[in-house]
């Protein structure tokens, strides 16, 4: 029998695919660590790690096919991770605005990019390859600096998450646009009448539509199991006491979809979106997408690293100055397209200024398109690695221009707002209205801030037992309003019918708790039975809001004093509650038969020697 060849073999290709992730994640967390200390965005440090690792350097990783297949499931991962986190609700009350603007800036930054990128002597289908990748802007890097600075609800923050949002959906049909860009790059001259000539054959003709019929078909078999079956199909796992079984029907519906619409010829980027979005609409989302981000943030490293192996230094050092130029004018032509058309659609100057700078780098999704162009032969290795070296430094200066938003919303402050801004209306919209007390550095009260004049107090309750139900009992009677995080999807439905906010998840899972408001809440209370549960809570809790009040449950002292030393202000001890209470009713008791018995004395006649 021939020997079968395990890791543990050392040898095999399983052997090398084991030694490159190593290395691969590895150097990626050494360099991320670093960026983290000089509070710089990591995902250009994993692109730098991969370009000091890659064949262009030291050499250590070459990359192959098994790796860019794990990359390319990054990418999967990331598509579903964004239709999950797809706010349904901003596109139908946000609406017209935000969509406008989205689709406005998207376009026209491409179509100057092109433009220029022309210009300077690249063919047509590789500039607007390279043009729709600098489009975008960063979605994971910006949202993640306005949560850290509180300013994701502001007026500018709304602004760019609508930008951002409406970039995202648009991949989608840039990544199904990139074969038809490598058809036009490989179509000559002399091909071009034989090119016609198949296009216009009837039989050609025939198969095309019945490709597109089936593409069809596949997308809304899709749509219909997401909508009819995946629903029930999470309901019965909710139930199971393996909270792991969701996320792996999750993941499964992802990369399901995925390969259904990869098989017809479609993105598989475009099946994963469907199966984020559908789930979107489920009471789990917040849940499952606590659950899957640290293995997307994993594959994500593993992603960008891998760019990154195509980056060739000594090229970037040859061409700084392209480079350099090419960052410049791209920060200064997408944060004018964005703040132009913010203003034009009605924003004050102050948001658009502060949009157009948040949102003038490069994203995760240009890495992606670059990367299919290059597979495709749209671009070659030495377009993408300058262009890569543009994305990797928008993304470095990225915190900085963020962090001076405020000194540009100082000096656009004093401009006019758009004279047909009042005749659109768009004044008055919340998406785009400024924020009349917004302070110099965008931390504007938001509408969703418990701490707001005349605001009622927002309470987060965790576990709707018995004891979870009566406390908001108590609190809504005071004036409070109350949020509901349970891990029973019956439980949530009830508190829902009753008008209550509830959220499905783990109040562990920060991306539940950030979705049911813990920056604006006033307290939060943990009701749960489970003591390691409320101890794992209150560190998170604590992490996000130093300043929130915690009020836990313990049943015992040993852990009621683990809590406060995590940070929790007031643990009730249900051994010593039981005691007060029994202590205080005894007594009652006593006191009741104190006074009996000294009203019956007085009764009995008084003797002397009573």
């Amino acid at each position: 029998m021939m020997p079968t060849l395990t890791l543990a073999s050392g040898a095999g290709p399983g052997a090398a695919l084991a030694v490159d992730l190593l290395l691969i994640l590895a150097c990626a967390g050494l360099v991320a660590l670093v960026f983290g200390r000089l509070r710089v965005a990591v995902i250009p440090g994993y692109l730098i790690a991969g370009a000091i690792i890659g064949p262009h350097a030291l050499g250590l990783v070459a990359g192959d096919e098994t790796i860019e297949g794990i990359a390319s499931l990054a990418t999967v991962l990331l598509m579903f991770g964004i239709g999950m986190h797809l706010d349904v609700s901003v596109l139908r009350h946000g609406a017209a605005l935000i969509v406008t603007a989205g689709l406005l800036t998207t376009i026209i930054s491409a179509a100057l990019i092109t433009l220029c990128v022309h210009l300077m002597g690249m063919g047509w289908a590789g500039s607007a390859a390279i043009g729709m990748a600098l489009s975008l802007s960063s979605t994971a890097v910006v949202l993640r600096i306005l949560q850290q600075r509180r300013e994701l609800f502001t007026a500018a923050g709304r602004v760019s998450l609508g930008v951002l949002l409406m970039q995202d959906m648009l991949v989608i049909a840039m990544l199904a646009s990139i074969p038809i860009l490598a058809k036009v790059q490989g179509g000559g001259a002399g091909g071009e009448s034989a090119d016609a000539a198949n296009m216009m054959d009837a039989q050609n003709l025939v198969q095309l539509a019945e490709k597109a019929a089936l593409s069809v078909g596949v997308v809304l078999g899709i749509v219909l199991v997401g909508k009819v079956l995946l629903p029930k199909i999470m309901v019965e796992a909710s139930r199971s006491p393996s909270p792991e079984i969701m996320l792996v029907i999750a993941a499964a519906s992802a990369l399901g979809a995925a390969v259904a619409t990869a098989g017809v010829g479609l993105s598989p980027e475009l099946g994963a979106f469907l199966a984020g979005f559908l789930l979107a609409g489920t009471p789990f989302r917040y849940q499952l997408a606590g659950q899957i981000t640290p293995l997307r943030d994993l594959f994500m490293a593993v992603f960008f690293t891998t760019v990154g192996l195509k980056v060739s230094i000594p090229e970037l050092a040859e061409s700084w100055w392209m480079v350099g130029l090419a960052t410049l004018g791209m920060v200064l032509l997408k944060a004018g397209v964005i703040g132009g058309v913010s203003w034009g659609l009605g924003a004050s100057p102050t948001i658009a200024g502060r949009a157009g700078l948040w949102l003038a780098q490069g994203g995760e999704f240009s890495l992606v398109i670059l990367s299919v162009a290059s597979a495709a032969g749209v671009i070659d290795a030495s377009a993408e690695a300058r262009t890569i070296g543009v994305v990797v430094c928008t993304l470095l200066i990225t915190p900085a221009m963020i962090s001076q938003g405020a000194i540009v919303a100082r000096a656009m402050s004093r401009l006019p707002m758009a004279p047909w801004g009042s005749r659109t209306g768009l004044r008055e919209t919340p998406a785009l209205a400024d924020a009349e007390h917004e302070g110099e550095e965008g931390a504007a009260t938001s509408e969703h801030d418990a701490t707001a004049p005349g605001a009622s107090p927002r309470v987060i309750i965790a576990g709707f037992g018995p004891v979870g139900w009566a406390c908001a009992e108590r609190l809504e009677q005071s004036g409070a309003q109350i949020t509901v995080i349970e891990i029973n999807a019956k439980t949530v439905r009830m508190q829902l019918d009753l008008g209550r906010r509830a959220y499905y998840g783990d109040i562990t899972n920060r991306d539940v708790l950030e979705h049911a408001g813990i920056y604006s809440a006033s307290a939060v209370v943990l009701t749960m039975p489970d003591e390691e549960a409320v101890l794992r809570a209150v560190r998170m809790i604590r992490s996000l809001r130093p300043d929130v009040f915690i009020a836990a449950r313990s049943s015992v002292v040993t852990k009621a004093a683990q809590a406060r030393e995590l940070g929790a202000d007031e643990v009730v001890v249900e051994e010593l509650a039981s005691a007060e209470v029994m202590a205080r009713r005894v007594l009652k008791r006593l006191r009741g038969l104190r006074a009996s018995l000294g009203h019956d004395r007085e009764l009995e006649p008084h003797t002397d020697d009573g």
